[in-house]
């Protein structure tokens, strides 16, 4: 499906694809939890009817191992697509299902992965760097009661994940509450996206995946742009910035339901002030882990955050006392060596 040869070699990113080309994710699911949220995601990230980008989704399951057992990594589609159900979870059912009713816009690999939870990044990056995917997809469950074992266990994975990924990494903060739903993106329903960007690497990363949304044709795309009134960036990352923001501009000159809002903050509070402003106006926030030298809170909040793997601003969205229902993407690109 689709052109595979959009990114090869370097580092793999979703701002670095080209066109048409097949947008590659894995998604690492411990249990049936995040399933609703996952496809709600998948959802926004394929294109509407008629001809379009593919999506082609890796779809592992991790199973902690007990014992002394030899790990394994199982794929239950073998090189002429023919599954093998007798060892799949009913999580992969879901999946399945979902290729099935979008045929032609997306594919799904399933595999599983029996392996220590502690040391399970080892085997999703492996497989993140076997397929050339672009983006790793991990759940977090927003708690607002008792987290459970494995939830706590592919917690304290992710910062492995973060630092060891082949490609850019996509936190997916879902709520603990959330029942299975009918898919987001349906009959004459808009799903509303907003972007918060400051600017920098994971910024930009967070706004290539929006944007690459709006092609969907069926979304509601807002960027909050936060500016200052003395610009803190250099040279070069305000080029970066500009020119993505130019270029989502200028593809979208003719689409209503995508807007650029600048709004200029002079301190920490009023930065603060707006981020709480947006409430539950989007279905899905999607933000940089880390932002640009423009954003005023890293200083005065990094050192309060209680999940500091989702960064300042995610870390805010996902707090018990920020009032919002809403799914939360945050985006890492894969930092350079060094960085």
């Amino acid at each position: 499906m689709g052109n595979r040869g959009g990114n090869a070699g370097g580092r793999r990113s979703i701002q670095r694809l080209k066109g048409n080309a097949e947008l590659r994710l894995l998604v690492c699911l411990h249990s049936e939890g995040p399933v609703p949220s996952v496809l709600g995601l998948l959802d926004l990230s394929c294109p509407g009817a008629g001809p379009g980008p593919a999506t082609c989704v890796h779809v592992l399951h991790l199973v902690d191992l007990a014992g002394r057992a030899s790990s394994s990594l199982v794929a239950h589609r073998n090189k002429k697509g023919f599954i093998n159900p007798s060892e799949m979870a009913r999580l992969h059912n879901a999946f399945i299902s979902y290729e099935q009713d979008n045929r032609g816009r997306v594919s799904v690999q399933p595999y599983t992965s029996v392996a220590p939870f502690k040391t399970i990044h080892q085997d999703i990056c492996s497989l993140a760097a076997e397929k050339a995917v672009l983006l790793v997809v991990v759940p977090f469950r927003r708690v607002t009661g008792t987290m459970g074992a494995d939830d706590l266990a592919l917690r304290t994975n992710i910062s492995q994940i973060l630092a060891q990924a082949p490609c850019s990494v996509g936190i997916l903060v879902y709520p603990d509450d959330m029942a299975p739903t009918t898919p987001l993106v349906s009959g004459n329903y808009c799903p509303q996206i907003g972007v918060l960007f400051w600017g920098g690497p994971d910024d930009r990363e967070a706004l290539a995946y929006a944007s690459r949304m709006a092609l969907h044709g069926r979304v509601s795309l807002t960027v909050v742009h936060f500016v200052r009134p003395v610009d803190q960036r250099d040279a070069k990352q305000r080029q970066l910035d500009d020119s993505l923001l130019s270029k989502v501009r200028f593809e979208n000159n003719n689409n209503e339901y995508v807007v650029v809002d600048e709004v200029l903050v002079r301190d920490m509070e009023q930065t603060i002030a707006v981020i709480r402003s947006l409430g539950n106006s989007y279905n899905l926030v999607i933000v940089g882990r880390k932002q640009g030298p423009n954003s005023l809170l890293d200083e005065g909040l990094a050192d309060w955050s209680e999940c500091p793997e989702l960064g300042v601003v995610g870390d805010m969205l996902a707090s018990k006392d920020f009032e919002s229902s809403n799914s939360i993407l945050v985006v890492q690109q894969r930092p350079r060596k060094g960085v």
